[in-house]
């Protein structure tokens, strides 16, 4: 894990860091911390505040303003290269297990959200199971009932016509009763002409 040298807080992947340029410096931060603003000096030409004071003390010393100490010079010893050399990888390994780190934990992430949305899909297709079967269940009764209807339809159909032909029959029926009336009546009218001639012939009238 990188260390900031200013706030001596753990600098993230996705913060912005920037790394001192002296050869004899590994030192890196947050741009923040340093306030460091890439539109004034590069990456490449900045020096940490540390050796920022260094080298302006070699300065004011070369220029006579001072004559404490002299410039302490840079140690090009091959054991200097390497421990330089060590320390970036170091740097870089860090910066790779924070990358993966941060790239499992998204990847767990991910994994909860698709567990989560496979459950949810079953539970949809679970849900839309049973509506299906309740249709079906509900489509069968209203087959029943349309059958029912028919029936009746077809009784009811019926009945219309049993009851036309027997109001046909009740109208025949009336109108034979009625001829059968006059027809009682003529008769009773003939019976009562034929008492009368026989009343009349009895006692000779």
């Amino acid at each position: 894990m990188v260390i900031c040298s200013s706030c001596t807080v753990s600098i993230l992947v996705k913060q912005k860091r920037i790394r001192c340029s002296s050869a004899n410096c590994s030192n890196q931060y947050h741009q923040e911390c340093v306030k460091f603003n890439e539109t004034s000096i590069s990456r490449a030409k900045w020096t940490c505040p540390t050796c920022s004071k260094h080298s302006s003390k070699g300065e004011d010393d070369s220029n006579g303003l001072t004559k404490k100490n002299s410039p302490v010079p840079a140690n090009t010893s091959p054991n200097a290269s390497i421990s330089i050399t060590n320390s970036f990888q170091e740097m870089v390994l860090d910066e790779i297990r924070s990358l993966r780190s941060e790239i499992n934990k998204k990847f767990a992430e991910q994994h909860l959200c698709l567990n989560k949305f496979d459950s949810s899909l079953l539970c949809l297709q679970k849900d839309i199971k049973e509506l299906g079967s309740k249709f079906s269940e509900i489509r069968k009764e209203l087959d029943e009932v349309t059958k029912s209807v028919n029936f009746l339809s077809e009784v009811h159909d019926d009945q219309i016509k049993i009851n036309a032909e027997n109001t046909k029959i009740i109208s025949k029926l009336a109108a034979e009763n009625n001829s059968l009336k006059t027809q009682l009546n003529d008769i009773s009218c003939h019976l009562a002409e034929i008492e009368q001639r026989n009343v009349a012939k009895r006692y000779g009238i």
